[in-house]
């Protein structure tokens, strides 16, 4: 998976990169731009490092369940 923890990027193309090869995103929500990438089969986001302790073993099971479809969610919305 990739983790983008990233604040100042506009839109940051290791994003779509990862989606095309089929890696989900970890991402933070406070992105400048970037977060419309992130769906419910593409991703997940956390706002704070609080969040982020949470969100993380729930992200890693669906990863490790297969729940994630990036590819299939990028071609379908970006082409």
């Amino acid at each position: 998976f990739l983790l983008c923890p990233n604040v100042h990027d506009a839109s940051p193309r290791v994003v779509a990169e990862a989606m095309c090869s089929d890696i989900p995103v970890l991402m933070n929500t406070h992105i400048v731009g970037g977060w419309h990438y992130i769906a419910p089969k593409s991703g997940m986001m956390f706002r704070n490092f609080s969040e982020f302790r949470r969100q993380l073993p729930q992200f890693w099971a669906r990863v490790q369940a297969g729940d994630f479809q990036p590819r299939q969610w990028w071609t379908a919305h970006f082409g």
